[in-house]
């Protein structure tokens, strides 16, 4: 029998499971995210690594221009 039959059958009221840390048990994110902590972590990174973002670029572009080749030889 599961802890909620028992206790419904016991005349208690459902367990109360705070959410933070309902949400740290499960190995989940907390619910909110702190937006500045997180720009800093991004500006941190992209200032130690500055060729990350050309290389997402590029690579951004080479899958348009060989998606944009397939579809041409598509329709030939």
């Amino acid at each position: 029998m599961g802890e909620a039959k028992r206790r419904r059958n016991l005349g208690l009221a459902p367990r109360k499971i705070d959410e933070a840390k309902k949400r740290k048990e499960l190995g989940l994110p907390p619910k909110e995210i702190d937006k500045e902590e997180l720009k800093k972590n991004i500006k941190s990174t992209f200032s130690n690594y500055p060729f990350i973002p050309f290389i997402f670029y590029s690579a951004a572009l080479i899958v348009l221009i060989f998606g944009v080749i397939k579809i041409i030889n598509y329709y030939k």
